[in-house]
């Protein structure tokens, strides 16, 4: 079948394309549990925009081959053409548990973000940005993230104006937008209204992290883990890497992770 792929490939280049696809079905009659010949016309088919039809081989790549990157990889992407988002997410999870991309986590990103989960989008945007940091797109794509939760979590306070979580939430998101004073003002007013909330720490925490106010953030995450924020979650968390150069942080970390068995 190697030589079906390769003439299928060559009338692709000749853009014979009815010549390619009947060369593909040839060969899945030869070998139809063949996942090379099935990934060949799932992407033959999807590159012609015939994506629903893809997805029937790239599904059965994926029970062929479960641990095939490529094949889970490109069923995300027609998931994702087809408006079925959920799945699209549920792809490319598996795939990153794989091989983690840049790619792979942008188009993780963008899957949350149709999905309206601006916060997760946020996270795998920055994830991508670690790997490629002078990708523009990522950097667009981290910003439209954050906009948008900007926009629903304002809308959120309109009808719940005392949500500390929220507001806390909010100056982390605007905090990364460089927005300093209401950022600032924001973690002032959620460590009021929730002074026993390890969630509204930590938030500050990550927001002070990004306006490079690094000991009031030292002073938020320890805030945080006195009231039962994981310490492996703090260790393992980016937006607070800039805490790694101060003794104190892993002095914190250490303290509590002694109070914290089982984690």
């Amino acid at each position: 079948v190697d030589a079906y792929i390769g003439l299928a490939h060559a009338f692709m280049a000749e853009e014979k394309y009815t010549l390619a696809e009947q060369t593909l079905k040839q060969a899945l009659e030869l070998e139809p549990n063949n996942w090379s010949v099935s990934m060949a016309m799932g992407s033959y088919l999807f590159k012609a925009g015939r994506v629903e039809e893809s997805v029937d081989y790239f599904e059965r790549i994926d029970e062929l081959m479960p641990d095939s990157n490529a094949a889970t990889t490109n069923l995300g992407s027609a998931y994702f053409l087809l408006g079925r988002f959920k799945e699209a997410a549920a792809a490319w999870e598996d795939a990153l548990a794989g091989m983690p991309t840049a790619t792979l986590y942008s188009n993780l990103g963008s899957s949350y973000f149709f999905l309206g989960r601006f916060s997760a989008a946020a996270r795998s945007y920055k994830k991508a940005l670690a790997l490629t940091p002078e990708s523009f797109e990522s950097w667009g794509n981290l910003a439209d993230a954050y906009i948008r939760a900007i926009e629903l979590t304002k809308q959120h306070l309109d009808i719940n104006p005392s949500d500390a979580f929220a507001i806390a939430a909010l100056a982390h998101y605007q905090a990364y937008l460089g927005q300093r004073v209401e950022a600032l003002d924001n973690i002032k007013v959620a460590q009021k209204l929730a002074q026993k909330d390890m969630y509204v720490y930590y938030f500050s925490a990550t927001a002070l992290c990004a306006l490079d106010e690094q000991e009031q953030a030292l002073e938020a995450i320890n805030s945080a883990l006195s009231l039962g924020y994981p310490a492996h979650l703090v260790t393992a968390d980016a937006g607070l890497s800039s805490l790694k150069a101060l003794p104190a942080f892993a002095t914190a970390l250490l303290e509590h992770s002694r109070q914290q068995p089982g984690i």
